[in-house]
């Protein structure tokens, strides 16, 4: 089963994985009054610094490992 590619957390945390058509995957999170992108697991992670040993930290680690196991993989470019 795929992973949702939103995760939520009431009002205080929205992280959505896009991969758009042209470009880079990214994660477009909002948090209370801020919004941005983060192109890597470690950008978004050190953004919105939720430690680990929180449920909330804890819930968002393992949904970036769900999403990512869903990321396919970049086509071979053709020569």
């Amino acid at each position: 089963m795929p992973a949702s590619k939103e995760f939520k957390r009431s009002n205080c945390l929205i992280v959505r994985y896009r991969h758009p058509r042209e470009g880079p995957p990214s994660y477009l999170v909002w948090e209370k009054d801020k919004s941005y992108i983060c192109l890597t697991r470690e950008e978004l992670l050190k953004a919105v610094k939720w430690p680990k040993y929180t449920s909330t930290g804890a819930a968002l680690r393992q949904w970036i490992e769900e999403v990512e196991v869903d990321i396919p993989p970049d086509p071979e470019p053709v020569q």
